[in-house]
């Protein structure tokens, strides 16, 4: 297989003959590259009809048939990253067997697959990302990585000097310390706060607030790595521009 760059490693170019199979499934939007290497491992992955459980088997995306669990996929030749604007009440999940609201109803017309990169609670609201680069996705949610996601928290109080600096120190939960990179009131009450967090632990932002006593209102994430909610309106999407993709690889080291 040619050698490719790291920035075109969510791609799969049609002049490329022999692809990894584990980068063939993250580009069609399937997993990260690290996930597809335990499909394959479980013979869930059928190439021309026949399973493959060997690790680094590759393929000719041109004319082989790739199928998991009996559904073919096929990688896409466009890099697709959306922003949605999350309203609260909708899960963060593409299919859900109780038929609970979720965005895989509010993404419609992307014009190609796409899967959440990260999650936000049913609760919490804002920015979410969605993309069909599995690799890029798996950087974007890695604590290694370091990328921050801000929100903005509404609580019904304002906290108190010994919660704020609890806060600022790190409040302990079961799974662990939980650091805030930065906080930032942004009413003179200090009732609206902007947190700012490179970690991504389930409920995480929900749990600090609950150990430190205190409740919250509201939970919106307006950033997240190089890419802000601005004003797009609730339960909305649009299309990342080449200049934020060129941000976002920037930020998680494939360029």
């Amino acid at each position: 297989m040619r050698q490719t760059n790291l920035g075109n490693r969510g791609q799969i170019h049609m002049s490329e003959t022999r692809v990894r199979l584990n980068r063939y499934l993250a580009a069609s939007g399937v997993c990260s590259r690290r996930a597809a290497d335990r499909i394959i491992l479980t013979e869930k992955v059928k190439v021309n009809g026949r399973p493959v459980t060997e690790l680094g088997t590759k393929i000719d995306p041109n004319v082989d048939r790739v199928t998991v669990n009996g559904r073919r996929v096929v990688a896409s030749t466009e890099v697709i990253f959306i922003a949605l604007n999350k309203p609260r009440g909708y899960l963060t999940t593409m299919k859900d067997e109780r038929g609970r609201k979720c965005v895989k109803d509010l993404v419609k017309g992307v014009g190609g697959r796409v899967f959440p990169v990260g999650r936000l609670d049913k609760d919490t609201e804002g920015l979410l990302l969605f993309s069909n680069d599995g690799f890029a996705a798996h950087r974007l949610m890695h604590p290694s990585f370091g990328v921050e996601k801000v929100y903005r928290v509404t609580l019904d109080k304002p906290l108190s000097g010994k919660q704020l600096s609890s806060l600022k120190q790190g409040v302990v939960l079961v799974d662990g310390v939980a650091r805030v990179s930065k906080v930032r009131q942004l009413q003179k009450e200090g009732e609206v706060l902007e947190l700012t967090i490179k970690e991504g632990r389930k409920r995480e932002i929900r749990r600090i607030f609950r150990k430190l006593g205190t409740h919250l209102i509201r939970l919106q994430r307006v950033r997240f790595g190089p890419i802000v909610l601005g004003g797009l309106s609730r339960g909305k999407w649009r299309r990342l521009s080449k200049a934020e993709i060129s941000q976002i690889r920037k930020a998680i080291r494939i360029e």
